[in-house]
């Protein structure tokens, strides 16, 4: 063939491959390499030309000359290292395998034997005793803001829509005529499509720091059909905005809510060791959700935690996740979208600055419900600066928020329809992170009498915190005891 190869004899020697024919040539410069089973270089000397014949240095066997692309390892080394590889790891599957099933048989029939249980005991003891009391704050103050829209503003539910309305930019400069200094930010509409609520701000001061001050945001409940307040409200001082930061910073700004963000991840951990711990086996599960009645107090308190946990780990967990969210907001969404490769849901639009009247609110109104034709207006936002747009919420069915998850952007001085963002048409991730945010705070469904009593399990689980702390708190060594070596029914 006259190709030139580097071989370990002499010059002139004659080759031959596995399934190849005799080779003659030249003997260049013999360069040796380590072996590599795998064929990733080395294990093979070939000439300057880089022909295709020669040895395996694993095996000492000549090279198939036919093989392309030209491999650096011959057939034989490569079936038997893959043979050894498969093998290899098959045992180690096999033995993992094996491992896995009696651990999780084990745990299964008889948890008390079950050597990690009391791992899992001493994280969910430790893990209660550092978080149970914030736990308990952030429980109760959360429950108590369950109610706040209708406590707090007090909003009148409409049963029909009234019969001469107001216009909205009369509502507009009704409300700028009463409260002097404020500009209008939003506007809120009942879910007959009537204006109720009117939120006006006062323009900040250069080098006030703080965020709002008191008297300077103010929610308007409003007549819609003559535009008179019928109540102003500073949501910036009362007992509700002291729940409110209590219950999202701990009264400590962005530290509090780190300190927030890392009890949410705690409590989540305490819901995870405490089903383990809670499983008796599957003989004794069924007493393990009830109470038991005509018993001591002792024995009650073990039930009404033993059980009260039982029935209330999913919630608490559900919460402890999106109060993680609601902390690191940018880790979740990060998150969620890279996993399921969604992309960002699309900003506000920033427009060119330009001066000018802006849009006739009646206009921006009128074309919001024809950019979203099975909606209803839910809330009109003004632009702020000459280069924002107005933002309409319009609110539809299944969009997971009382003010509506569709959004329309609309031109500040023309009132052109610029963008609109439904959320039938959003990611699976965006969905899921507005979805989690509604649903943590109870506001996933329009505010009236219904909304009521579907809100009633979040304040059974905002009260469970408090309940099972107080509870673990009592439960005496001996019934601590039993949960590590399992109650086999008697007390």
């Amino acid at each position: 063939m006259g190709e030139a190869v580097a071989v370990a004899g002499t010059a002139g020697e004659d080759q031959v491959g596995v399934w190849g024919e005799f080779q003659e040539g030249a003997v260049s410069e013999v360069r040796a390499a380590p072996v590599d089973l795998e064929g990733r270089g080395g294990g093979v000397r070939r000439g300057d030309d880089g022909g295709a014949g020669g040895r395996c240095a694993a095996f000492e066997r000549p090279i198939c000359r036919w093989r392309v692309p030209p491999q650096e390892e011959c057939i034989v080394c490569s079936l038997k290292f893959r043979f050894v590889w498969l093998y290899c790891h098959s045992v180690a599957f096999d033995i993992y395998w094996t491992f896995r099933i009696r651990t999780m048989h084990s745990f299964i029939a008889n948890p008390r034997t079950w050597r990690p249980r009391k791992w899992f005991f001493w994280m969910h003891l430790y893990a209660g005793l550092v978080v149970g009391l914030l736990a308990l704050v952030i429980g109760l103050s959360g429950a108590a803001l369950v109610y706040s829209p209708e406590l707090e503003v007090a909003p009148r539910w409409a049963s029909a829509p009234v019969a001469k309305p107001i216009a909205l930019d009369d509502l507009a400069r009704v409300a700028a005529w009463q409260y002097p200094g404020f500009r209008v930010e939003d506007i809120k509409f009942n879910s007959a499509g009537d204006a109720t609520q009117v939120h006006i701000k006062k323009a900040e001061r250069k080098g006030e720091k703080g965020g709002p001050q008191p008297g300077t945001d103010l929610q308007l409940v409003v007549d819609p059909e003559t535009g008179a307040v019928l109540k102003a409200v500073d949501r910036h001082v009362g007992v509700w905005n002291f729940l409110r930061n209590l219950h999202h910073d701990l009264l400590a700004a962005k530290t509090g809510r780190l300190v927030n963000g890392i009890g949410a991840l705690a409590l989540f951990t305490l819901c995870v060791t405490g089903m383990v711990i809670w499983w008796p086996g599957p003989k004794m599960w069924k007493q393990r959700t009830t109470i038991t009645s005509g018993t001591g107090w002792k024995r009650f308190n073990w039930d009404l935690h033993s059980a009260g946990g039982f029935w209330l780990a999913l919630g608490l967990a559900f919460f402890s996740f999106t109060g993680f969210q609601y902390a690191f907001p940018e880790v979740t969404k990060h998150g969620l979208r890279r996993v399921t490769g969604s992309p960002e849901r699309p900003k506000k639009p920033k427009l060119v600055e330009r001066s000018g009247k802006i849009a006739d609110l009646e206009t921006v109104a009128a074309r919001a419900k024809a950019a979203v034709p099975d909606g209803r207006l839910a809330q009109i936002k003004l632009p702020k600066k000459p280069d924002e747009t107005f933002e309409v919420r319009m609110k539809t069915a299944f969009d997971g928020h009382h003010e509506g998850n569709n959004k329309v952007f609309l031109d500040r001085t023309t009132g052109e329809v610029i963008l609109v963002d439904r959320f039938d048409r959003l990611s699976l991730a965006n969905r899921a992170i507005e979805l989690l945010k509604a649903l943590h705070n109870a506001r996933f469904m329009t505010l009236n009498e219904a909304s009521v009593v579907a809100r009633l399990p979040w304040i059974l689980v905002g009260l469970a915190p408090g309940l099972l702390f107080i509870t673990g708190f009592l439960m005496p060594h001996h019934a601590r005891r039993l949960s590590v070596e399992g109650d086999n029914g008697s007390w």
